[in-house]
């Protein structure tokens, strides 16, 4: 047995669609100015918007570079996410540019701090070692500053 969803979907665009053009209808009716203020003497710019209809035209404009601003920075914070999801890293931005080794190389080193502990290599053998190293040397230094405080030769 099937569905028929063509009607459902034809409907939600529809309700959208109204949804729209209402929303449209308050924005109109709450950009266009009512009254207008007077001014007792009135220079250019007073002049130039004592009139409805530029008025209205510049909130229009105003309200417009908002939307385009905000649709704009929502793409470019999807698109960086979605990049991100995907491991496709950003190479070039205006005149600064990150080489390919350079770029080979902090992808391994997402990879090595990726793995599981329990999947050793030849590399983290090497760091275990180095940071077993690392211990004994701190511990003998710890063991003779504790030498010397007792001794009072600080």
């Amino acid at each position: 047995m099937t569905r028929n969803t063509g009607g459902r979907s034809a409907w939600g665009v529809v309700g959208l669609l109204v949804v729209a053009a209402i929303g449209v209808g308050f924005l109109a009716r709450g950009l266009y100015p009512v009254d207008l203020p007077e001014s007792r003497d009135p220079d250019f710019i007073d002049n130039v918007f004592d009139n409805r209809a530029v008025l209205l035209a510049a909130r229009l404009l105003l309200v417009s570079a908002a939307g385009v601003l905000a649709f704009g920075g929502l793409f470019i914070v999807v698109s960086i996410g979605n990049r991100m999801k995907n491991g496709e890293w950003l190479r070039r931005a205006g005149p600064f540019e990150i080489s390919v080794g350079k770029l080979a190389e902090a992808e391994e080193e997402i990879g090595f701090w990726r793995q599981e502990p329990w999947q050793t290599s030849t590399r983290s053998l090497r760091c275990a070692n180095c940071s077993r190293a690392l211990t004994s040397w701190l511990r003998t230094c710890l063991i003779q500053n504790r030498k010397l405080l007792s001794v009072g030769r600080l």
